[in-house]
C-alpha cells in the first residue's frame, strides 16, 4: 500500500505472544491409540519409499542439442539441375512441391528433379519477367509471383499458364506498380501486394 493510504489509518501497536511446541515421538506414542501410532507410521514409511521411487526414475535431464549434430543441409545449385544460381523467394504448396524465384524465372522441385518456367516473349501464357523477388502459394493451390518490373503473375500448375497483372495507365483500378516485392493472401483470400513506389494494392476481382 502507498503511504498516503495508511495516513489515512493510524497505526495501532499490536503485541504478539508466540508459544513454541516441539515435537516429541516418544511422548505422541505415549498418549495416542497403539493401533493408530503403529497406522501412521507404517503411512509414513510408505511414503517415504514412494518417494524414493519417484526420484529414482525421474527423467533424466535433457541434453542440449548440438545443431551440427542434428541438421542437416542439402545443396542445391546449377549442378543438381537448378536453372540459375541466383534465388530471392521460396514457396513450398500444398502438394509439397518446391518453388524457386529468383533471376532465372520461375523453377518447380519435386525432390528429384526441377522443372523451370521462363519468358518466351511469343508466348503471352508464360511468365511475364524471369526476375522474381517474391513466391507465394494461395489456398487454392495457384503460384503467385512478384517480378520486378512486369507486375505480379498468377500461375496455375493444372493448365501451367500466367495470368499477368499490370499497370495500366489509362485503368484505375491496375496494378499502381509493376515493380512488385511481396504478396500477401489474408484469411478472407483477398490478394495483397506491395510495390516500390506505388504503395500497396488488394485484388478485389476474382481471377
Amino acid at each position: 500500500a502507498s503511504a498516503g493510504f495508511l495516513s489515512n489509518y493510524p497505526l495501532r501497536k499490536v503485541s504478539y505472544k508466540i508459544k513454541n511446541h516441539f515435537f516429541n515421538p516418544a511422548n505422541l506414542a505415549n498418549s495416542v491409540n497403539p493401533v493408530w501410532w503403529l497406522s501412521m507410521k507404517l503411512t509414513l514409511k510408505i511414503s517415504a519409499l514412494l518417494l524414493l521411487t519417484l526420484w529414482l526414475i525421474r527423467p533424466a535431464p535433457a541434453r542440449a542439442i548440438n545443431p551440427t549434430d542434428e541438421v542437416k543441409f542439402e545443396r542445391l545449385t546449377i549442378e543438381q539441375g537448378l536453372s540459375h544460381g541466383v534465388v530471392y523467394a521460396i514457396a513450398q504448396d500444398k502438394h509439397g512441391f518446391m518453388w524457386f524465384g529468383g533471376e532465372g524465372g520461375l523453377v518447380r522441385y519435386d525432390g528429384y528433379t526441377f522443372k523451370a518456367y521462363q519468358n518466351h516473349p511469343l508466348d503471352t501464357a508464360s511468365i511475364s519477367n524471369n526476375n522474381i523477388s517474391h513466391i507465394l502459394a494461395d489456398k487454392e493451390g495457384a503460384i503467385w509471383c512478384a517480378t520486378w518490373g512486369s507486375g505480379a503473375d498468377r500461375f496455375d500448375p493444372r493448365t501451367e499458364k500466367f495470368d499477368h497483372y499490370k499497370n495500366n495507365p489509362t485503368d484505375p483500378n491496375s496494378l499502381s506498380d509493376d515493380r512488385v516485392q511481396v504478396i500477401y493472401q489474408d484469411k478472407s483470400g483477398l490478394m495483397w501486394f506491395g510495390t516500390f513506389a506505388g504503395g500497396v494494392n488488394s485484388l478485389s476481382a476474382r481471377y
